[in-house]
């Protein structure tokens, strides 16, 4: 299921998707792949699939994914027959250390956006409140010079 918990340190939150089985095609093989004693039948090549991702979730930066596929032959009876694909497929640990450091900067970036827009809003707040007066000052200026 989904839940928080930490790779190297930092939090993450862990995403699983269960990609349930499906018939991909129906295909002519050898018939002890799927049954004992036939020369050739008719089998479904079935797919399933587990996947894992890990988020930080500050900066939505993935960190970790990984995969983890079953394909195999099903014979006409409905009985499993040789598996032609399984395994667990990841992440290189360089590559969740990479993506680790990527979601740092931008931890980072977005920590300085903050500040910019708290001062960037404080300085707003500050420049309405002097425009008044510039603009007092500026409209009796332009008035004086047009008597003139």
């Amino acid at each position: 299921g989904d839940r928080a918990e930490r790779l190297d340190g930092v939090q993450v939150y862990r995403f699983e998707q269960e990609v349930p089985e499906q018939v991909i095609r129906s295909v002519p093989v050898p018939g002890p792949l799927v049954t004992a004693g036939a020369d050739e039948v008719e089998a479904e090549v079935v797919h399933r699939s587990t996947r894992t991702v890990l988020v930080e979730p500050v900066s939505g930066v993935v960190v970790s994914e990984e995969e983890s596929p079953v394909t195999a032959l099903r014979g006409p009876d409905g009985a499993d027959g040789a598996v032609l694909l399984a395994g667990t497929f990841g992440w290189t640990e360089a590559s969740v250390d990479d993506a680790l450091a990527r979601a740092e900067d931008v931890r980072a970036e977005r920590g300085e956006l903050r500040t910019a827009v708290r001062w960037g809003a404080a300085g707003t707040g500050a420049v309405l409140l002097v425009p008044p007066a510039a603009t007092h000052g500026l409209a009796l200026e332009f008035v004086e010079q047009e008597t003139h």
